[in-house]
């Protein structure tokens, strides 16, 4: 009894061993958020450069795809500089650009690249959309690679080439 006395009236003691540790746990779960319950009202910008075969594929899939329906709005930018001004602005989170080679690289069956900018001041959202392109562009590029094996030689199984081992 005599330690709990002493426990109690020493106010430092008393304010590291409980006061401090709620804080704590408070300050790590401002900093750890969910990634994907962030993601909601987020304004993205799109770029379509290449507006051909595969580049409106991507705009489509984007656009139809979303974790909640009221999640991500996409709005149409015309320029790299224009879409970096409103992230600037705050206008927009994050631009998604397809450039303008993207379909013809593709067709000549060389790696076609999609940059994606996103606002640095907000990582933890940043994060969450980049995860969430880079699933929508796995699956996409799954298909284009499934799509150019099975036409360009039909003695090619391409599940086996793409998934050469299951469970």
């Amino acid at each position: 009894w005599k330690d709990l006395i002493e426990f109690k009236r020493n106010r430092i003691a008393l304010l590291f061993s409980l006061i401090f540790p709620i804080l704590l746990i408070g300050m790590f779960g401002l900093i750890f958020q969910d990634t994907t319950s962030s993601l909601t009202n987020v304004s993205v910008g799109m770029l379509n450069d290449d507006n051909v075969e595969y580049g409106n594929q991507i705009v489509a899939i984007i656009s139809t795809i979303s974790p909640e329906p009221t999640s991500i709005r996409l709005i149409e930018v015309t320029t790299l500089s224009m879409a970096e001004e409103q992230i600037l602005s705050a206008e927009i989170t994050a631009a998604v650009i397809i450039p303008q080679n993207f379909s013809s690289s593709i067709n000549n069956q060389k790696q076609a690249r999609i940059i994606i900018v996103t606002d640095p001041s907000n990582p933890t959202i940043s994060l969450a959309l980049a995860q969430f392109f880079n699933e929508i562009i796995d699956v996409v590029s799954d298909q284009i690679s499934k799509e150019f094996l099975e036409t360009g030689n039909p003695n090619i199984n391409s599940d086996f080439i793409l998934n050469p081992l299951s469970i």
